[in-house]
């Protein structure tokens, strides 16, 4: 029992021992992050808009409404509101507020005790505007940070810093395009930046990285030609890409629907490259002396696995953003597939080039890291399991 114990304190200290950087860096997120938490809890003095609190809240039905589908009846209520300044010179009075919701809360804001709201006068009278959520979006920043650095250690820190520069670039890319730049252009080198900024930070400049690289950019060069095809050599018209109208730059729609099929697809081609080209490089780590035979066949495995499950991560996140819609469209009796034909023809066809892409970077891949991973054993030199890195 004594031993156990002794071996127990042992482990912990050597634990203490290797991960006290660690240790620190976590201490002084934590402390970090509920510094920053109080400052955002306590900043309505830096705001310029009105901010208010609500002290008391009663709430009284008002009409009755048909909903939209013809043979339901809803309830619309009025709210009256005592909230407290926070800012401004009023800073302390209260106000009384009124706000009208429904039942549904489909195009309204039902309110709470002691919510934070962004009020203006307008006429004499104040107006909500919105509600304050900085404190939620900080902290949710805050965890998924905290998760990063948990889970991924250095590597979470070189995820969250590529997250940060690919923004960055995003937001140049843009007003470089604002500036009279072509935007095609700047998509194609944008995509490139991302995937070796990204791959590089995150998995170091390895054999394994250099192997992600060329088959995401391989991959996405492959697909982005077969769109193009499609596109150009069909000639395709009359497709409305949601949001151009409001574009004071002239530009062809075309273009615009390519750069976000290129940019649509870069993520699900660059992690279908990433967990082949991670797969196989640990089986070489494994087995230094493994066939180039033997390694396509366990990559092309890898890949069949994993194509599947991707191809429908694709279709849930390009549809869910029209699944409120679907909703509405399918209650007030409208075919579902003209629904879909009419609205979401977009998101279909970023759905199949993606996929598109999937399916053809997973043989790059394969291909790729199978001949540069077996390389040495081909000429006869026996590689050891941290070369295969």
């Amino acid at each position: 029992m004594n031993i156990n114990r002794e071996k127990l304190i042992n482990d912990i200290k050597a634990y203490g021992r290797k991960n006290r950087l660690f240790l620190c860096l976590f201490a002084l997120f934590c402390a970090f992050a509920v510094t920053v938490l109080i400052f955002v809890a306590n900043n309505h003095s830096f705001y310029e808009k009105t901010i208010v609190k609500i002290v008391s809240i009663e709430e009284i039905e008002d009409h009755v409404e048909y909903s939209v589908i013809g043979d339901k009846r809803e309830s619309f209520y009025l709210q009256k509101i005592t909230a407290v300044f926070l800012n401004g010179v009023d800073k302390g009075e209260l106000v009384s507020l009124e706000n009208i919701r429904s039942e549904s809360n489909v195009y309204d804001t039902r309110f709470y005790m002691g919510d934070e709201i962004f009020i203006s006068e307008n006429y004499g009278e104040w107006e909500i505007d919105g509600v304050k959520r900085d404190f939620w979006v900080a902290a949710t920043l805050l965890i998924f940070f905290g998760a990063l650095l948990l889970v991924g250690r250095k590597k979470g820190i070189a995820a969250f810093l590529s997250l940060c520069i690919n923004i960055a670039l995003l937001w140049a890319g843009i007003n470089l395009y604002i500036n009279g730049f072509n935007l095609m252009a700047i998509c194609i080198a944008v995509a490139v930046l991302f995937t070796v900024i990204c791959l590089l930070l995150i998995g170091g400049f390895t054999r394994m990285t250099v192997i992600s690289i060329i088959s995401t950019l391989v991959g996405s060069a492959v697909t982005f030609g077969i769109a193009c095809a499609v596109i150009y050599g069909f000639n395709f018209n009359g497709l409305y890409v949601e949001g151009l109208d409001f574009l004071v730059i002239s530009i062809d729609y075309r273009i615009t629907f390519m750069s976000q099929l290129l940019l649509g697809g870069l993520g699900a081609i660059m992690d279908i490259a990433v967990s082949v080209s991670s797969a196989m490089t640990e089986l070489v780590r494994r087995d230094p002396f493994i066939t180039y035979g033997t390694l396509l066949r366990s990559g092309r495995q890898v890949g069949r696995d994993i194509t599947g499950t991707m191809a429908n991560v694709l279709l849930f996140t390009y549809l869910c953003g029209s699944l409120p819609l679907l909703v509405v469209i399918v209650s007030n009796g409208v075919p579902l597939l003209k629904y879909i034909f009419a609205n979401c023809n977009l998101e279909i066809a970023r759905f199949l080039v993606g996929s598109i892409g999937i399916v053809v970077t997973v043989p790059i891949s394969c291909y790729l890291s199978a001949f540069l991973l077996t390389r040495k054993n081909k000429k006869g030199t026996r590689s050891k399991g941290g070369e295969a890195r």
